[in-house]
């Protein structure tokens, strides 16, 4: 199964994270999903089974960010932003910066920023900041 998040996306996981985790699609919630054309197809999968899996892939590509994936996952625990910076003693807008980077990263599409394609070289969190955001294209082209 290929999951696609956009940045709107994550940001709805990360809002909804601990329904999710319990198995639970929130109800009356719009997440930007759109039924696919064509009528409706069997599911073969138990009720809990696509949102754990959902919020499963997002914990993923959070832990693969390192630091800045901690504050990511203090939101997803329930924390606020100015909790976190609170408690790290630290300015609201650079912890926001970090977790937004974060968030950007995990936004990648159909294939992860750290897998490379055919058009681009996979990249690690810290690669990708350095590159100042953006994934490089094989041709030497950088694309964000």
């Amino acid at each position: 199964m290929i999951i696609c998040f956009d940045r709107e996306g994550v940001e709805w996981l990360v809002q909804y994270a601990q329904t999710l985790k319990e198995g639970i699609w929130p109800d009356n919630v719009s997440s930007g999903y759109t039924e696919l054309p064509g009528g409706k197809r069997a599911n073969h999968r138990a009720p809990f089974e696509n949102p754990c899996l959902i919020i499963a892939e997002l914990e993923i590509r959070v832990k693969r960010c390192g630091i800045d994936g901690f504050l990511v996952e203090e939101k997803i625990a329930g924390k606020d932003e100015e909790e976190i910076a609170r408690e790290r003693h630290l300015d609201i807008d650079y912890i926001r910066r970090r977790i937004n980077k974060v968030l950007y990263y995990c936004a990648t599409g159909v294939k992860p920023g750290w897998q490379p394609t055919k058009w681009r070289y996979g990249m690690s969190y810290e690669e990708w900041r350095s590159n100042g955001c953006r994934f490089r294209k094989k041709n030497g082209m950088e694309r964000t």
